[in-house]
């Protein structure tokens, strides 16, 4: 293989929401003990884009049922990440691009009663300085450290 031919790169798109309340606090759930990637960690709801699904609107809206056992309406698209996989804690995805894409939405309607998926263990409203003090995943720490560098 020459040097200009090489294995493509796996692509791993994931989509998250910033759910907000009446209030601007935004929704953080916790993983579970079994999670494979990072335990007790506090993130934002979403997840990976599945197999055949192609919009990243009904990703974000999926995710939202599975993980928090609401709807939601998006109520904005706001900025995405990405980075390569190197920590090897998930052998599969190592060396994968990983790109997030961010939403701001609202639960619809609004005082739907959270209902947590067995992947996660709690969950809580929070502001964005509170947010910042928590055990953070790392696609909702990327997240906070462009918002911060964006303001």
């Amino acid at each position: 293989m020459s040097s200009f031919e090489r294995e493509p790169q796996k692509l791993i798109i994931s989509c998250r929401t910033i759910i907000k309340d009446n209030t601007g606090r935004f929704l953080l759930v916790q993983r579970g003990p079994t999670d494979r990637y990072k335990p007790f960690s506090w993130e934002i709801p979403g997840g990976k884009m599945d197999q055949g699904e192609n919009n990243k609107v009904q990703t974000a809206k999926r995710e939202a049922m599975e993980e928090i056992g609401a709807d939601i309406k998006i109520t904005k698209r706001l900025s995405s990440t990405s980075h390569v996989i190197s920590d090897g804690i998930i052998p599969e995805y190592q060396g994968a691009l990983f790109l997030c894409f961010y939403f701001e939405a609202k639960l619809d309607p609004f005082y739907q009663e959270i209902k947590l998926s067995e992947d996660h263990i709690n969950y809580k409203w929070v502001t964005l300085d509170e947010a910042k003090k928590l055990d953070l995943a790392q696609t909702s720490l990327d997240y906070f450290e462009k918002l911060a560098i964006e303001h």
